[in-house]
């Protein structure tokens, strides 16, 4: 439960140090089922992010806090109510609750809270308070925004839940409108959790502000050391908790190579260059037309009108392209994550049961009696063939067990041959460091130099072997797994006829096996021989794959818009790291196959456009060439009617002269009077 640097110590009263100096324990209870606050693991853990806040309350003071497990928030309360409780862990102050309990000064955290929809359904209208009315409101039972909204909206239709997954279920089934939590939890369940298909609806105008809950009798000096040691921790040091359990980077589902819209990404650069080329052709043609032949007349507007609905065309083109790619990639997002939390959470049920059992045979069977014949633990004059047998015969899948002590010597073996060897992996070291605390580990298999004989190329589970008497670990009992069900349920995950689910361990080798074996020996990049387990890195140039790269960073994400795999192939995939089963699950599809029904609409939509381009072209140079002759006819027949006219001037101009000829001749021959 512990983040970050233990804060400084604060000042104590004497008194109070005298009460610390007797190691006090003080039991609370919690909300089991509200991340990333606090809940209850599959282990049955208090984590969290309030947890990591008690962690660093336990070192400052040395105060033992017990959690309380319980089914949920509602009979966490009622716990409290009956004085099982001296605290609750982290709570919101409303004027109900006040009559019952007291508040610490200081907070923990405080977040807003908001309402989910599911994602096909329409945002919240502005009147918040009319939309509320008129909608069923989803709410954790006993939670403060449940008197809040009781308390602001009589009228409003509250639907009360056990807890936060219960509501949201039903919200994603339609059995309720909207459903009421803080931001936190809101994005660590959409992020984490697989609910993408909720969003956000409206934010309310409340917000939680998290405080340290206390009996209202308790005694002030208790209530005195966690107020100063809570005063104590640096707000930098709260947000560093904050951040580790909510910051994207880390633990959110995070879009990896995502990218802005632009014309150039939906059409490709020949086909535009094509496109400006008969642009500009027809600006000249317009232009000669216009300078040499005077045909602006037709030629023209015909032109500009012409260009302008060729460009709307293409902008709208171009945007409805990249729509349809935005829905087929986040088709593929939704696809690629739920093949992957279901491959997760198959994963996990099959490891968990397989421990279930190794603890029972460990610890509560006469399997292992001959260790203890002796009285002390022993296993120098143990058999391990009748061990072996019963193993197998117990447990489905377990092949051999390792018996090792806390500095990695193997102590007993189903093969004999690696007794009294040691283990100097410094990363299996590690598990076994982790095992002794916690009491297991899981160790996925790994190939190195240092084991020649191989053993450590096995999936293992690691499980405390205790003292009858003490409880105490005095060995670790490591079972080794046959890979075939794991093999399975990775094969499960498969999309398309492409697709594929592996897992990889921290040196970036699949342990698992690849889909695409023939094609990797026939590429050179395995041995003919081999198979790819252990036997494939994920690289691609000498560099770790995008997926493998985000995973080992303990990121969980996705990239729809392609990257090469291990092959050398582009693919879109989805990937996480588990550090409880210390590997990680990638899930890959070729680009080619996910997006080929988007590729089919581009290039039917290029045809079509390429086709509208040569049209208009052949149309605007039809009418061009029309306007043309036309302009030549009118010329040629205004030069023959000029010339008419010229002629009729001319014979105009005789007649004139003719007549003024004529009677001058007249006057002249005329008699005088």
């Amino acid at each position: 439960m512990h983040s970050g640097d233990t804060p400084p110590r604060p000042l104590f009263t004497p008194e109070e140090k005298a009460w610390l100096q007797t190691h006090p324990t003080l039991r609370f209870v919690y909300d089991p089922d509200w991340p990333p606050f606090e809940w209850r693991d599959e282990l049955g853990r208090y984590t969290g992010m309030v947890a990591d806040v008690y962690g660093l309350l336990a070192q400052m003071t040395g105060i033992r806090f017990d959690p309380i497990p319980t089914q949920n928030w509602a009979e966490s309360m009622d716990l409290f109510r009956k004085r099982e409780a001296q605290l609750i862990s982290a709570v919101t102050q409303t004027p109900a609750r006040n009559a019952f309990m007291d508040f610490s000064h200081h907070s923990l955290f405080s977040l807003p809270t908001v309402l989910l929809r599911r994602f096909d359904r329409p945002s919240l209208p502005k009147n918040l308070a009319k939309a509320l009315e008129s909608r069923s409101v989803g709410v954790v039972r006993g939670y403060a925004v449940e008197e809040y909204l009781k308390r602001t909206h009589p009228r409003i239709r509250l639907v009360e839940f056990s807890t936060v997954r219960d509501g949201l279920d039903q919200l994603r089934s339609g059995k309720i409108d909207l459903f009421a939590i803080n931001s936190a939890t809101a994005d660590y369940f959409i992020h984490k959790e697989g609910y993408g298909d909720l969003a956000l609806a409206a934010r309310l105008p409340f917000s939680i502000d998290l405080h340290i809950g206390f009996q209202s009798n308790v005694r002030p000096l208790i209530r005195s050391v966690l107020e100063k040691a809570l005063a104590a921790i640096p707000k930098s040091q709260l947000r560093t908790i904050y951040e580790k359990w909510t910051r994207p980077r880390a633990y959110e589902a995070k879009r990896s190579g995502e990218q802005n819209f632009t014309l150039w990404k939906v059409f490709p650069l020949d086909l535009l260059f094509i496109v400006l080329g008969l642009v500009l052709v027809l600006s000249l043609g317009g232009w000669y037309q216009y300078r040499q032949r005077g045909a602006s007349v037709l030629g023209i507007p015909l032109l500009v009108a012409a260009l302008m609905v060729f460009t709307a065309a293409l902008v709208a083109t171009a945007v409805a392209l990249h729509t349809a790619k935005s829905d087929r990639q986040q088709e593929m997002a939704e696809s690629l994550q739920t093949v992957l939390n279901v491959t997760h959470s198959a994963l996990r049920e099959w490891f968990f049961s397989q421990h279930y059992h190794l603890n029972h045979v460990v610890n509560r069977s006469a399997l292992l009696a001959p260790f203890w014949e002796k009285g002390e633990f022993d296993v120098t004059h143990v058999d391990p063939i009748p061990i072996l047998l019963g193993l197998k015969s117990r447990i489905v899948g377990a092949t051999g067990y390792l018996v090792i002590d806390r500095n990695g010597t193997i102590l007993s073996a189903s093969e004999p041959s690696l007794r009294g060897r040691a283990i100097t992996y410094a990363p299996i070291i590690r598990e076994i460091d982790r095992a002794f605390k916690i009491g297991f580990a899981y160790v996925p298999p790994v190939k190195v130099e240092k084991d020649r004989l191989g053993h450590l190329r096995h999936y293992y589970i690691f499980n405390v072997i205790a003292h009858p008497a003490t409880h105490e670990p005095v060995a670790l009992f490591a079972m080794r797994l046959d890979p075939l069900p794991i093999f399975n349920i990775v094969r499960q995950g498969r999309i398309g006829k492409t697709g594929e689910t592996y897992l990889m361990n921290t040196q970036l080798q699949m342990i698992s096996r690849s889909r695409f074996e023939r094609d990797l020996k026939e590429a050179g990049l395995l041995p003919v021989n081999e198979i790819s387990f252990l036997n494939i890195r994920l690289l691609h140039e000498r560099q770790p794959t995008l997926a493998a790269r985000d995973a080992l960073r303990n990121a969980k994400g996705f990239n729809v818009e392609g990257y090469p795999d291990y092959r050398g192939i582009p693919v879109l995939g989805a990937w996480m790291w588990d550090d409880l089963l210390n590997l990680a699950i990638i899930v890959e599809i070729d680009r080619s196959e996910a997006m080929a029904s988007y590729q089919r609409l581009k290039t039917t939509i290029f045809a079509i456009v390429l086709g509208i381009v040569l049209l208009s072209l052949a149309l605007v140079l039809f009418f061009l060439f029309y306007a043309r002759s036309t302009q030549k006819a009118i010329h040629r027949q205004r030069g023959e009617i000029e010339e008419r006219i010229e002629a009729f001037d001319t014979l105009s101009a005789t007649i004139d002269q003719t007549v003024q000829e004529r009677l001058s001749a007249y006057h002249d021959t005329r008699p005088k009077e």
